[in-house]
């Protein structure tokens, strides 16, 4: 798949699984994914993406796709909100 054709793949999917993963439908998801919440440093829009995750006491561990760079934006001072 094309970048081009790849980049509206995952921003239609993205846009799926975030409505999924509203309240009233939470439960079909909600036991390895969550909403991330996080401003991308030279631009400052908020981005807000469906990521996989497995915890481990107060430990989240992140997973995503290689080709996705979102992380790219994380900083030691970035600010973050995980919604499950």
């Amino acid at each position: 798949m094309k970048n081009g054709k790849l980049a509206v793949f995952i921003r239609i999917g993205n846009g799926l699984i975030k409505a999924i993963l509203e309240p009233r439908l939470h439960g079909m998801l909600s036991k390895n994914m969550l909403i991330i919440e996080l401003k991308g440093l030279k631009s400052g829009k908020t981005y807000a993406l469906p990521v996989n995750y497995v915890q481990a006491g107060k430990t989240v561990f992140i997973t995503s796709m290689r080709t996705r760079t979102w992380w790219r934006n994380l900083s030691p001072t970035a600010n973050v909100v995980l919604t499950q």
